[in-house]
């Protein structure tokens, strides 16, 4: 059995001892009123000196719980595009016009005429995108006019997102957004991804307060943020480690409490938690990494087929662990606080095992070295000499010919029981170099 730390400080009461209980996932109370630490919204717990706590007791026997894995997905995906800059200056007036419309509207939205789709326009912009356009189930486009901006960044909801695990066709659906906005021939030039969300979803563990107290969980980013947490039971309802505007963060949270108390509109994942064997009373838990650009350039990330939701999860939980501290140490005595030297926690392995098994996982995110030396420029000039034939013969346009030939051999390859990520991905198996992401010890 584990015992919590015994904390003191000038500006804090005496915490009464705290048992945890191997594969509880949250600590049975020591008496009936105890006396909890006074931590507010986003404290931080390792500001405190750690010769201000000391550990009580450890045991070489704690059993880890049993993780079952219910759900796991890329959660959020903006991807940035280029756009034709008389379409973008073109549709300006436009906009503006639609969103006063927007503002005086009763709903507080209005729908964008002349289109083949259900489009809204927002009252209110995101910062420096003052103009936001939604398609309900699926997505936003956000647009801005400051030279220092991507002009277009789409965003795809995580609801679209949990029925649409390819990357590639991802994109897909988030250019058919913006040429709904702009026109078929608008866009120019490959999407750009700019932010990827990855979550799993688990039952059978919660973080307590008494683990973050152990410095259990191991970060580059430093000390965890409380972002909110049961004074009863010590159980912390949400952690976070970097800010918003890092490049990499990490957050662990209920998810299950989230959805019920603050997220009703994502209750279908509920019933994908139910279906995965969640009895509907245990807390489910969220570990979601967010990459934003930074750090995806950092990694090479740019394009749809760069993305791999399976490498992302091992990326993040390389970046975050949890770590099992070695039977008989004591931090403040051993002066062990290397905590890179103790072992992954079982939790985090079986986490990882089942998460990555969910997700479309390709086992390495690739470099930009070439294993090979293919020539481009020859390539380029043979698919658009290509594609221009095509599109003189079919008497269309070059976009209107790029997109027929795209959906065309995207019903080749479903024919074929394939996807246009597993076709680009074994192509570029001959020419890219893998860089395999692990754990770590």
């Amino acid at each position: 059995m584990i015992i919590a730390q015994e904390f003191t400080h000038s500006n804090m009461r005496p915490v009464t001892p705290v048992a945890v209980l191997p594969g509880a996932g949250s600590p049975a109370l020591a008496d009936s009123s105890p006396q909890l630490l006074e931590v507010g919204s986003g404290s931080n717990l390792y500001s405190m000196d750690p010769s201000k706590y000391k550990d009580v007791a450890v045991s070489a026997n704690v059993e880890s719980p049993i993780i079952k894995v219910v759900h796991a997905q890329l959660d959020t995906i903006f991807w940035n595009w280029k756009i034709d800059l008389e379409k973008l200056e073109g549709l300006r007036p436009q906009l503006e016009s639609w969103k006063l419309l927007a503002q005086e509207s009763e709903n507080r939205v209005y729908r964008l005429p002349d289109r083949d789709r259900d489009l809204f326009i927002r009252p209110r912009g995101y910062g420096r995108y003052p103009f936001v356009i939604v398609a309900p189930g699926i997505g936003e486009v956000m647009i801005s006019y400051n030279p220092k901006m991507p002009a277009v960044r789409a965003r795809l909801y995580s609801e679209y997102l949990v029925s649409c695990p390819d990357p590639q066709i991802a994109s897909s659906a988030s250019q058919e957004l913006v040429e709904a906005i702009f026109g078929l021939e608008s866009v120019i030039g490959a999407s750009q991804a700019s932010a990827v969300h990855v979550a799993v979803d688990f039952m059978g563990w919660s973080p307590v307060i008494a683990e973050i107290f152990q410095g259990r969980f191991v970060c580059p980013a430093g000390d965890p943020s409380i972002e909110e947490y049961d004074r009863r039971s010590e159980v912390a309802h949400s952690l976070r480690w970097g800010g918003n505007g890092s490049a990499l963060h990490a957050v662990i949270y209920d998810k299950s409490k989230e959805i019920r108390e603050q997220s009703l509109h994502k209750s279908y994942l509920l019933e994908k938690y139910k279906a995965a064997g969640w009895d509907g009373v245990q807390p489910v838990y969220r570990l979601e990494g967010r990459f934003n650009r930074e750090k995806l350039r950092e990694l090479g990330i740019d394009l749809p087929l760069d993305v791999d939701p399976g490498a992302l999860l091992r990326f993040v939980m390389k970046w975050l662990t949890l770590r099992d501290k070695p039977a008989g140490v004591h931090v403040d005595s051993d002066g062990d606080v290397n905590r890179s030297r103790w072992l992954v926690s079982a939790v985090w392995s079986q986490i990882l095992d089942q998460g990555c098994a969910m997700l479309l996982d390709l086992g390495s995110i690739y470099s930009r070295e070439a294993r090979s030396d293919p020539d481009l420029r020859r390539l380029e000039f043979m698919a658009g000499g290509v594609l221009t034939s095509y599109a003189a013969l079919r008497g269309v346009s070059l976009g209107e010919a790029f997109r027929l030939v795209y959906y065309e051999h995207l019903e080749k390859l479903k024919s074929e029981g394939s996807s246009p990520g597993e076709a680009v991905r074994r192509r570029r198996d001959r020419f890219l170099l893998p860089v395999e992401v692990g754990i770590g010890a």
